[in-house]
């Protein structure tokens, strides 16, 4: 007979939404239907490429399945497998009903990333010139290694039926085009294309940022920054007269 572990009691506050590293084992859990260990999570894990897109180490996952086998969302039973003595968790009727949540909740809510590029650019002015050239410049070669390193796994998931056919050997990664579940391709490739678009809209902006910072237009160290005129163009005159015109018959929207 297994032996089942009894919940520990939470002796703190369960938070209301659970860290995205919690919710990635969580759902491991809940789709080993008949038990899964610590050490087949972080093999899933790894196949999966999931380490690419969600910050989780091996003995994250540990650490992990010990809170959320506090909070009651998992349950665990030790078993005997060749010999050797492992320990299942297994998804509690809670845990599935919190996952489903929050599930829905991060694919109904943008959650505001901030990046620390922010706390420079707010104290340029503390900088030269050309030091902000220089390091906005590695920012940018940075930005090109993390596309090409994206591009490298993008193209052939695009091309995925394809080599299926005629390359089912070419690795991504750790895995071979024959070892990945054809319903997983689009999945995959979501959650490879949406990084991979916000970065190169991050680079255009890069880009003309560093045009306005060499040509003058923002305040550094040992340059006071030119004022640039915009003359009002016919279609902004004409959204602040609808602007007004909504303001007398009391529209709000």
């Amino acid at each position: 007979m297994p032996r089942t572990k009894h919940t520990m009691p939470v002796t703190g506050k369960i938070p209301e939404h659970l860290p995205a590293s919690d919710i990635v084992v969580l759902a491991q859990v809940a789709a080993g239907k008949h038990g899964i260990s610590g050490k087949d999570i972080n093999i899933i894990l790894n196949d999966r490429g999931t380490r690419n897109w969600a910050d989780i180490g091996i003995s994250s996952v540990y650490n992990c399945l010990n809170r959320l086998e506090l909070y009651a969302y998992v349950r665990s039973e030790q078993q005997n497998r060749e010999g050797h003595d492992v320990k299942l968790y297994y998804v509690t009727q809670t845990g599935a009903e919190v996952l489903l949540k929050e599930l829905k909740y991060r694919l109904s809510t943008p959650k505001i990333v901030h990046d620390e590029i922010g706390i420079s650019i707010a104290h340029l002015p503390l900088l030269k010139k050309q030091d902000v050239l220089k390091a906005l410049k590695s920012y940018m070669d940075l930005l090109d290694e993390v596309l090409q390193y994206s591009e490298s796994f993008i193209f052939p998931m695009k091309q995925f039926s394809f080599l299926l056919q005629n390359d089912p050997g070419r690795r991504i990664a750790d895995r071979t085009i024959a070892d990945i579940d054809p319903r997983d391709v689009e999945l995959i490739l979501a959650l490879l294309e949406r990084p991979y678009r916000e970065i190169r809209a991050r680079k255009q902006w890069l880009r003309e940022f560093i045009e306005k910072v060499r040509d003058g237009y923002v305040w550094c160290a040992d340059q006071p920054p030119k004022v640039q005129v915009i003359a009002q163009d016919k279609t902004q005159k004409d959204l602040e007269e609808k602007r007004k015109e909504r303001g007398k018959k009391g529209i709000i929207i």
